[in-house]
């Protein structure tokens, strides 16, 4: 009976360190509260964290905080009643910012949900008005293979083309059902913090010319100008409306794909714009 009782009380313990170790973030708001969490996302502006035990994300406000010390021990300050020294012996207080509410619970993230994913909804190119298939599939891989040369350097995480259409047709989104789809449902389909989608219309227009023969009424059809136009919309986690929305037109006399460096150019404009 003793050798039991030892027992339970060494498993008690063993339960209990277990428990123990694993540390939360803490995070001290101006109002004087103590929250125990776990920071998922810090930006320019709030701070997203989670209870433990739940998957709920909560966002706050950076200007509501006083502090957050992390479970490695490092410490972030927001807005601290700080103190400025100026001759000796005198120092002028600059007043810390009023203090905002600790907002309710309203922001709800899947867990797979990979911060800075981005997934390349399945292009589409019209030429001359009509929509083509292998140019479409040529501008969806050509997008995502430039999008992958630039994650080293932003540290974005792409998602493969073809895994992005396998997800597509797991959750029944299929090429018609693709033009009708909310951005809600995409992103529940790719599971990316960002969607992008790109549209490209190459058109070449056609003129008529007197032809060179005996018949002065004899005409023929030449090749004019080839007219480009991209349209570029990515979207974030926020709501279904673009972060980013930009378009371009570019003609000029003999067709050699200028979709792709106009593409290229808009790409990063938008990195440099988002500061992604």
């Amino acid at each position: 009976m003793k050798n039991l009782i030892t027992l339970f009380l060494v498993m008690c313990s063993v339960l209990a360190f277990a428990q123990g170790s694993t540390k939360n973030d803490i995070i001290f708001t101006k109002d004087g509260q103590l929250i125990q969490a776990k920071v998922v996302k810090v930006t320019a502006t709030t701070i997203s964290f989670n209870y433990p035990g739940e998957t709920v994300i909560n966002e706050v406000e950076k200007s509501a905080l006083e502090k957050i010390v992390f479970a490695s021990g490092r410490t972030q300050t927001f807005g601290k009643s700080a103190s400025t020294p100026t001759k000796k012996g005198e120092t002028v207080f600059v007043p810390a910012e009023k203090p905002g509410p600790i907002p309710k619970e309203e922001i709800f993230l899947n867990e797979r949900i990979e911060d800075m994913s981005i997934a390349v909804v399945p292009a589409s190119f019209n030429k001359n008005g009509n929509y083509s298939k292998e140019l479409s599939s040529e501008l969806s891989s050509y997008i995502t293979t430039y999008l992958a040369k630039k994650s080293a350097e932003h540290q974005l995480k792409i998602q493969d083309m073809t895994k992005t259409i396998r997800s597509l047709v797991d959750n029944g989104i299929g090429y018609q059902e693709l033009k009708s789809a909310s951005i809600s449902q995409l992103r529940n389909a790719l599971g990316t913090e960002f969607l992008l989608k790109i549209e490209v219309e190459e058109n070449q227009n056609k003129t008529t010319a007197k032809a060179g023969g005996f018949f002065d009424d004899a005409k023929e059809t030449v090749s004019g100008n080839t007219k480009t136009t991209i349209h570029l919309k990515v979207y974030g986690m926020e709501n279904d409306n673009e972060i980013h929305m930009a378009s371009m037109t570019y003609e000029q006399m003999k067709p050699t794909n200028n979709w792709q460096a106009l593409s290229e150019y808009m790409i990063d404009q938008f990195i440099a714009l988002k500061s992604l």
